[in-house]
C-alpha cells in the first residue's frame, strides 16, 4: 500500500498574524495565541504541483497509489489501510483533514521574523527582540518561511550566532 502527501513553502504575508486571545487563557490564567493565517492561490498551486509530480514519479516507478491527501481533503480515503479495522479506518478519516492543516508540518517557521525594520519585524539581526533587549529568540519563528529544506542546522547556526552576540554585548555592560 502506498499513500502519499506533500507540504510546501508558505509564502509570509502581511495578514498572517499571531496574537494574545483575549478571552481564552490556558490552565495557568495566561491568555492563549490566536494564529491567522491561511493558504493563498500561490500555495494551492504548489501543492497541487506537488500531489501532480509525486504521482508522475510514483507511477513512473510501477507503484498504485491507494490513497492521498493534502489539505485539500483526502481521495480515495476508503482504499486507506485496508487490513485494518472498520473504526480504525473511520478514525483516519475523520482526523485526516486536521492532520494537514497548518502547523501540523514540523517544519512550519514564523510568527518573530528577523529584519532590519522594528516596524516590519519583531526580532533584529542577531535573533534579539526589537521590545525586550534581553529576549532572543533562536528557533524557527524567527525565520520569513520555511524554504525547500528542515531549518535545524540554520538554527542551531543562529543560535551560535546569537550566543556571541550576547556574549559580546554583555562583557560591553550593553545588556
Amino acid at each position: 500500500m502506498f499513500g502519499m502527501t506533500g507540504f510546501g513553502e508558505t509564502l509570509p504575508y502581511h495578514d498572517n498574524s499571531i496574537t494574545l486571545n483575549p478571552r481564552r487563557k490556558d490552565a495557568w490564567g495566561i491568555p492563549v495565541p490566536h494564529l491567522k493565517c491561511s493558504l493563498t492561490d500561490n500555495e494551492h498551486a504548489l501543492l497541487r504541483e506537488q500531489m501532480r509530480s509525486i504521482k508522475e514519479m510514483v507511477n513512473h516507478c510501477g507503484y498504485k497509489i491507494d490513497f492521498e491527501g493534502s489539505t485539500f481533503g483526502l481521495e480515495n480515503g476508503k482504499q486507506a489501510f485496508p487490513e485494518a479495522g472498520w473504526l480504525s479506518r473511520l478514525i483516519f478519516r475523520m482526523s485526516f483533514k486536521k492532520s494537514m492543516a497548518i502547523g501540523a508540518a514540523i517544519h512550519e517557521c514564523g510568527g518573530a521574523r528577523m529584519g532590519d525594520d522594528p516596524s516590519k519585524s519583531v526580532l533584529n539581526s542577531y535573533n534579539q527582540c526589537w521590545d525586550v533587549k534581553n529576549l532572543f529568540v533562536t528557533d524557527g519563528s524567527s525565520f520569513p518561511s520555511s524554504g525547500t529544506v528542515g531549518p535545524a542546522l540554520t538554527i542551531m547556526a543562529l543560535t551560535v550566532r546569537a550566543c556571541d552576540y550576547i556574549a559580546k554585548e554583555y562583557k560591553a555592560n550593553a545588556l
